[in-house]
């Protein structure tokens, strides 16, 4: 039930995704996901598996080297750099580091945002959440939010890890699709990466891949639960049109809740 560096990076969204170094320690367990954006790791948890474009260490050699170090000792499950960003390469120096410790460092490829693997690995850490859960797919998840479970249920803890407050107000779209060919695949992450920069600011997104795709939408600062509605009832007509536009032949179905409010929880 637990998921791995190695369980991970066999999964068909995270294929193009590199092992450079710690080979030895695929085996470490996977318990949350996050962007690093500063070079101070001392909020990392243990389990924790670092995204980053390696801005805040590019050009510090030892920084590097010892980023690999104290995450090793920190427990971290393994840190992941994007390349020819701000590295052209993963600096040999932590990849010997790595080594050193089987600490898994992993390579992405320039042409994957890190949206989209934050995405993925959400997915994957909640859908493990499913069998503690009876097996609940995305309909059952989406009517326990719908009802006001959310407080008993195991899988909201996981999405408190990626900012999820379950305190605020948010509001549930239900995406359900069949392809000709059986397929019912659609990668939201990268669509949800059309929104303006405005509205990125403005509200947080969780895609949540079941049976079918799940998006949580919640609100930043002052949103009101009008404007929260209506941006919800923006991106299920974005979706819809993206959907069909680039998998014609779709069976598409949505469903979109009211705003879920702390006084209803």
């Amino acid at each position: 039930m637990y998921l791995t560096i190695e369980k991970a990076l066999k999964l068909p969204a995270l294929n193009q995704v590199e092992v450079i170094g710690g080979s030895q320690g695929l085996t470490r367990v996977i318990n949350s996901v996050s962007i690093m954006d500063h070079p101070d790791i001392s909020w990392i948890k243990r389990g924790e598996l670092l995204l980053t474009t390696g801005y805040v260490f590019k050009d510090d050699l030892n920084a590097q080297i010892n980023l690999v170090r104290e995450l090793s000792k920190r427990g971290s499950a393994g840190l992941a750099i994007k390349i020819k960003r701000f590295l052209s390469t993963i600096p040999p120096g932590m990849v010997e580091e790595a080594n050193k410790y089987n600490f898994p460092l992993l390579e992405i490829p320039y042409e994957m945002p890190l949206s989209d693997l934050l995405f993925s690995f959400t997915y994957e850490l909640v859908n493990k959440e499913k069998g503690k859960n009876d097996g609940k797919g995305s309909v059952e998840v989406f009517h326990s939010l719908l009802n006001g479970e959310n407080r008993d249920s195991s899988f909201i803890p996981q999405l408190q890890e990626f900012g999820f407050n379950p305190d605020r107000p948010y509001i549930l779209l239900l995406i359900n699709g069949t392809k000709e060919e059986g397929d019912s695949f659609f990668p939201i992450g990268r669509m949800l990466e059309k929104l303006n920069q405005t509205e990125r600011e403005d509200f947080k997104y969780w895609n949540i891949d079941f049976d079918g795709q799940l998006i949580i939408l919640q609100g930043k600062g002052m949103v009101t639960d009008e404007h929260l509605l209506m941006q919800a009832q923006r991106i299920a007509i974005l979706l819809e049109g993206l959907i069909s536009k680039d998998n014609p032949g779709t069976s598409l179905s949505m469903g979109l809740s009211k705003v879920k409010k702390n006084s209803t929880i």
